[in-house]
């Protein structure tokens, strides 16, 4: 046993295909549920370390177990720093190849995830949702990316296997794609084969690196994603008019009486003598 985890957390874990070696680097630890998640059906959780990459203060998802269940039914797997806002999921051991923009980069959705694959040779790192690739209400990509060089580079974003049949999620696969794009980046979109393996780490319980390197990968340019270049320059276009229209001052009005004695004031010989 890597580290001091309860059963249900290391079958959690070996469930994502993790080997020892991997879980112990991930610097685990079991922490014990609030009060309030207690109320919701938790019964133990195991927290998730990130490293801080760009000198931003600690931050941690809890995996919990079972999931909370909420008063309207919503399911909880995770919680994390309340208005932590999205963070990159970064293993230690993969720190100083990040920064080498010849080594082709993978994106995946979690942090298990993120570390099968690189147990598997990937340099990967994890997002908490596939929609926390960016700062909330902009498209501007999280600030860890900043220090990742992505001008020129290959890479690879490995969503689960459900968004081909979610229009949802791959809008946001899509929308991710760009921004890398934008940052120079030669973007491909791994597609994981149909069934009930839904994620990387699913892929990797029965299938080894040779076999994900032989997985279709789509750029951009495919007509997957024809649907969604319109919508998504619509949007480019509207958080630019919002951006332009916000840094125009507003216009201050003045009415004539207002005017007129504000000009008798500066006009007054006077003036410097007034407390």
């Amino acid at each position: 046993m890597p580290v001091a985890l309860r059963p249900e957390h290391l079958d959690d874990l070996y469930a994502s295909a993790l080997n020892d070696d991997t879980i112990a680097a991930m610097n685990l630890q079991i922490v014990e549920p609030s009060t309030y998640l207690k109320s919701l059906g938790v019964k133990s959780a195991y927290r998730i370390p990130y490293h801080q990459l760009n000198g931003y203060g600690p931050f941690w998802r809890d995996k919990l177990f079972p999931p909370a269940v909420h008063p309207d039914g919503k399911r909880q797997k995770y919680d994390q720093p309340k208005d932590a806002g999205c963070r990159l999921y970064v293993l230690q051991e993969t720190v100083d190849a990040l920064r080498d923009r010849g080594q082709p980069l993978f994106i995946v959705e979690g942090e298990k995830k993120s570390a099968a694959g690189v147990q598997h040779g990937l340099l990967a790192v994890g997002l908490g949702g596939i929609w926390n690739f960016k700062v909330t209400g902009t498209m501007i990509l999280i600030p860890e990316f900043d220090s990742i060089p992505l001008d020129n580079r290959e890479v690879n974003l490995i969503p689960d296997n459900d968004i081909w049949t979610r229009p949802d999620l791959r809008k946001a696969v899509y929308e991710m794609g760009m921004l890398f794009k934008n940052r120079g980046a030669h973007v491909y979109i791994v597609r994981l084969p149909d069934g009930t393996a839904k994620g990387l780490d699913d892929f990797f319980l029965t299938n080894n690196a040779e076999a994900f390197g032989k997985l279709d990968r789509y750029t951009l340019k495919h007509p997957v994603w024809t649907e969604l270049r319109q919508p998504f320059r619509q949007k480019v276009k509207m958080q630019q008019t919002a951006g332009a229209t916000a840094s125009v001052p507003k216009k201050v009005e003045v009415s004539d009486a207002d005017a007129a004695e504000a000009l008798k004031l500066l006009l007054d010989p006077a003036l410097l003598r007034r407390s």
